[in-house]
């Protein structure tokens, strides 16, 4: 691929690929848009892509790519957009891409994922969407994520997160969507949520939790969401 030195965006998304990531890939190292989403795409993220330091978007989800994600991706400093949702990844999360401090989406949702979230991802203050879900992940939302000011969705469902809601998610004040449904949380729904004006959307079915529903978020729960396993009662 030494013909194509200058390119600056390749995106083969929706196709029919098949077979590995081209390791051949790491030659464009003028790269700053690599998307193969949508494709067949098997085997591991080849870490020789992380040598592409000019990318700022990286989407690889809706793949059958396997293995673990490669913490050589925390070199990454200008990547403002990493997914690699819909795929098949195992292990942990690397603490490494809590050095992604420019990434304002990252999307790790529908993979084969455990062990706790590193703490560092809350160092990704310009993160505005961060998608979690339908992995296994265990541990607890950690009060650091207060510090995701820019946040305006966070959807952390379908794990196995357990312990209590953090009062610091207050400081998300841009948050719109917020999604811990079907996880294992429990106690009480912290009455300081009702001061995120901008949230719209809060799912909380299928967990643990108990106690009342703060009245100034009544109309943001969906009565739906009082059920699934929680013992959550409205005061209206």
């Amino acid at each position: 691929m030494g013909v194509l030195s200058n390119l600056l965006t390749l995106n083969l998304s929706v196709n029919q690929l098949s077979g590995r990531t081209p390791a051949e890939l790491a030659d464009i190292t003028s790269l700053d848009t690599l998307a193969l989403s949508d494709n067949q795409l098997s085997g591991e993220i080849p870490p020789v892509i992380c040598g592409l330091t000019y990318l700022c978007s990286l989407k690889l989800s809706g793949n059958w790519l396997t293995g673990g994600i490669p913490p050589q991706l925390g070199a990454l400093s200008r990547l403002m957009e990493l997914d690699l949702s819909h795929n098949r990844l195992t292990g942990e999360i690397p603490a490494e891409l809590g050095q992604l401090t420019e990434l304002g989406q990252l999307d790790l949702s529908d993979n084969w994922l455990t062990g706790d979230i590193p703490a560092e991802l809350g160092q990704l203050t310009e993160l505005d969407e961060l998608d979690l879900s339908y992995n296994q992940l265990d541990g607890e939302i950690l009060p650091s994520w207060g510090q995701l000011t820019k946040l305006k969705k966070l959807d952390l469902s379908h794990n196995r997160l357990t312990g209590r809601i953090p009062h610091d998610l207050d400081f998300l004040t841009d948050l719109k969507e917020l999604d811990i449904s079907h996880n294992r949380l429990s106690g009480p729904i912290p009455p300081e949520l009702a001061n995120l004006t901008k949230l719209t959307t809060i799912r909380v079915s299928g967990n643990r939790l108990t106690s009342n529903i703060p009245p100034a978020l009544v109309d943001r729960i969906a009565r739906y969401q009082m059920l699934g396993g929680n013992r959550l009662i409205d005061d209206e």
